[in-house]
């Protein structure tokens, strides 16, 4: 379309010169028809400048509306990577449920506790595997603090620890000073428990060592609630170092 009035422009004004030629030639006077003519190349050039204008309006329109496709186009296939990403991430590191993990802390620690007491008792192998006919063996005193211990289990003390029994028996006939050295025993077979014998995994047994602070600033123990067989708590470790505090069995 600008090309037309471009054409027009060119004509008319072309026209309006011979035009104003002719008039000064017959009398000298510029006639209507000749400024007729310069309205219509007026008009024309006007025309000529709104069109250009509109082109570029499209042109400026059209280069957003496609920059704008670009980088929504960028944005959908980011976030579907992103999704894609996040679900593969997921699938290939599955979190660790901590209930099953408690139950298999719960069941090493009893088979623990139960061979360490076979061998302070005598009745097991070297291997841990029960003599036969019922015979015994002379028994392990490296392992006598276990015959003190009733149980051991995973308890939440507001914080993940292990909970340790003492027996009955235990309780009326070992001095304050017997029963901590029995704990400390019991603490590092739990620890021992924790760092060979529950995870699965290498993600499992880092989050164990999470969970109870198995590291060098809690001497590479868990935190223990110490308590008599009907459960009634005696002790704590302390919780800067997971230590048992001396001032407990004084």
């Amino acid at each position: 379309m600008s090309t037309l009035f471009v054409l027009i422009f060119l004509a008319s004004i072309i026209w309006f010169f011979i035009a104003l030629r002719k008039d000064k030639k017959t009398g000298g006077k510029t006639t209507r028809k000749t400024w007729y003519i310069l309205i219509v190349a007026v008009i024309s050039f006007m025309l000529i400048g709104s069109s250009a204008k509109n082109k570029s309006k499209e042109k400026n329109t059209k280069s957003q509306q496609s920059s704008s496709k670009k980088s929504n186009s960028k944005v959908v296939k980011n976030s579907s990577s992103s999704v894609s990403k996040n679900s593969s991430s997921s699938k290939s590191s599955p979190s660790v449920k901590t209930e099953p993990l408690k139950s298999r802390i719960n069941s090493a620690l009893l088979k623990h506790l139960t061979e360490d007491q076979g061998f302070a008792n005598g009745t097991l192998d070297e291997n841990g595997k029960p003599l036969p006919n019922g015979e015994t063996r002379t028994p392990n005193d490296v392992f006598a603090w276990s015959k003190s211990i009733s149980k051991m289990v995973y308890y939440d003390a507001g914080t993940d620890a292990i909970k340790i029994y003492f027996t009955e028996d235990a309780m009326k006939n070992l001095s304050k000073s017997e029963g901590l050295k029995v704990a400390q025993s019991a603490q590092s077979m739990a620890a021992g428990t924790l760092f060979s014998e529950v995870a699965e995994s290498t993600k499992e047994q880092n989050k164990i060592e999470k969970m109870f602070d198995l590291d060098t600033a809690h001497k590479m123990k868990p935190y223990v609630v110490l308590c008599d067989n009907n459960g009634n708590e005696i002790a704590r470790t302390s919780a800067w170092d997971n230590q048992f505090k001396p001032k407990d069995f004084q």
